[in-house]
C-alpha cells in the first residue's frame, strides 16, 4: 500500500487471524484498542487494515504511567518526545499534546488556591450544611485527594467506554447482535473489569444510551478505530482519539468520552465580562481569533476535536469527518436517566481558532530555527501565513 502524504502507510495484515484460544497471539496491526492489553488487543488484532485503507501509526507511542508520547520515526519528528504543559516551547526536538498545546492559550486553574476556599467554606458552616463530598476532609490537601479520585474514575471509564466499542464489533461479527449490546459484552466484559478492578461499572447504562442514540447497533454507523494515536510533523503535535465511527458510505466521526461534574459548562448568555475583554489578559497572546473564546470546558473540547480532525484528515488525505461528538456523563447524575449528553460539534465551527493555535505554534519552533532542516523551516513559514 503506497503512502499518501508524508505519513508512510500503516503495515500491511494479510489475513493473520489470532487464535481464539490465545488472547495474546497478537500482530503489529491492530483495528482497535492499540495500547492495552487483554482481549481488546485479541479482538483488535482479527480485523485487518488493507480492507479499509486506515491503520494507526505505528510509530506513535503512548505510555500511560507519565502520559507522554514518543514518535519513532517520520519527517521532521525522528524520535521526538512529549514534554510537560510547562516545556512546550524547550528545545527541539520535542512533542506536544493537545491538551497541552490548549492549555496553553487558556488561563491556568489554581487547584490548590481553590482547594483552599472551599476546604475553608465547608469549615465554617454547619454540619448538616456541608458538603457530603469533603466528610473527613482535614485539609486542602484532602479536598484535592477527593478531585484526583474523581478524575482516576473518569479514566477508568475511558478505558471501559473504548473497550465496549471494540467488544461492540465483536460480537457484531460473531455473535449478532442482541440488541443495543450482545451477550458476549454484557457477560464476558462486565465479568472481566469487575473481577479486575473490584468496581462497579455504573456507568455502563449510558454507553448503552449512546449507541441506541446513534443506531450503532443497526449497522449504518460502526465502532472504527479507538485511541487511535496521530502527530502533526511539521508542527511537533501529538494527541489520541478515544474513538472513530465510520459510516456505509465512508464518512467519519470522532468520539471523545469525558465524566465530568455536573456536565459540560458553557459559554454565559449574558457575561458580566465580555469574552474579549477577558481574552485579550489572558490567553491566545492577543490573537483575535483566540480572544474570542471562554474558557469553559465546552469550548476547549470543541476546540481540542478540531485539532484531531485536522490531524485525521492531514493523515488520511480524501478521508473526511462529518461530526464530532462529546460524550460526557455528568458524575453527579450517574444512576438517573438524564446524565449523559452527547454534543455534536459542528467539524468547522473552530476552524479559525485552529488556524491560530498552529501559526503561534509555528512561530514558536521557528525560534529554533538553527535546529531545523530547510525544508522544515519553509513548512513552518507556511503555518505562520496560514496557508497550510
Amino acid at each position: 500500500m503506497a503512502a499518501a502524504s508524508v505519513y508512510d502507510a500503516a503495515p500491511e495484515l494479510v489475513g493473520k487471524t489470532p487464535e481464539m484460544q490465545d488472547p495474546d497471539n497478537v500482530n503489529g496491526g491492530l483495528r482497535f484498542g492499540q495500547r492495552r492489553a487483554g482481549i481488546r488487543e485479541f479482538l483488535g488484532a482479527y480485523f485487518p487494515l488493507e480492507a479499509t485503507g486506515i491503520g494507526p501509526d505505528f510509530r506513535v507511542k503512548f505510555t500511560d504511567e507519565d502520559h507522554q508520547y514518543t514518535v519513532t520515526g517520520g519527517p521532521y519528528v525522528e524520535g521526538a518526545v512529549s514534554n510537560k504543559p510547562d516545556a512546550h516551547e524547550s528545545s527541539l526536538p520535542t512533542l506536544v499534546s493537545t491538551t497541552a498545546l490548549i492549555k496553553n492559550h487558556f488561563a491556568e486553574v489554581n487547584f490548590k488556591f481553590i482547594a483552599v476556599r472551599v476546604y475553608a467554606s465547608n469549615a465554617r458552616k454547619r454540619p448538616e450544611e456541608r458538603d457530603p463530598r469533603y466528610e473527613g476532609c482535614q485539609s486542602p490537601e484532602d479536598v484535592m485527594a477527593v478531585w484526583n479520585e474523581g478524575a482516576r474514575l473518569g479514566t477508568l471509564m475511558h478505558a471501559r467506554f473504548e473497550a465496549l466499542g471494540n467488544l461492540f464489533e465483536y460480537d457484531r461479527e460473531f455473535g449478532g447482535i442482541a440488541g443495543p449490546l450482545g451477550g458476549f459484552v454484557s457477560q464476558a466484559y462486565i465479568d472481566e473489569v469487575s473481577a479486575s478492578s473490584q468496581e462497579p461499572f455504573r456507568e455502563l447504562v449510558y454507553f448503552q444510551q449512546f449507541c441506541e442514540r446513534l443506531g450503532l447497533h443497526d449497522g449504518s454507523r460502526r465502532f472504527f478505530r479507538t485511541e487511535y494515536s496521530m502527530f502533526h510533523p511539521e508542527l511537533h503535535l501529538c494527541g489520541m482519539i478515544d474513538g472513530l465511527l465510520v459510516d456505509k458510505n465512508g464518512r467519519y466521526t470522532i468520539i471523545d468520552y469525558k465524566r465530568t461534574r455536573g456536565g459540560l459548562k458553557y459559554p454565559p448568555a449574558n457575561p458580566r465580562r465580555a469574552t474579549r475583554e477577558l481574552g485579550e489578559s489572558s490567553r491566545g497572546k492577543g490573537h483575535p481569533e483566540l480572544c474570542d473564546l471562554r474558557n469553559v470546558s465546552s469550548v476547549k473540547y470543541g476546540l481540542q476535536m478540531s485539532i484531531y480532525r485536522r490531524f485525521f484528515e492531514r493523515m488520511h488525505p480524501g478521508k473526511k469527518v462529518v461530526d464530532m461528538l462529546l460524550v460526557v456523563v455528568d458524575s453527579t447524575r450517574i444512576g438517573a436517566n438524564d446524565a449523559l449528553e452527547v454534543v455534536s460539534v459542528p467539524p468547522t465551527k473552530y476552524d479559525a481558532a485552529v488556524d491560530a493555535i498552529f501559526s503561534l505554534r509555528a512561530q514558536v519552533m521557528l525560534q529554533h530555527a538553527d535546529k531545523l532542516t530547510e525544508a522544515h523551516r519553509e513548512a513552518l513559514q507556511q503555518y505562520v501565513k496560514g496557508s497550510n
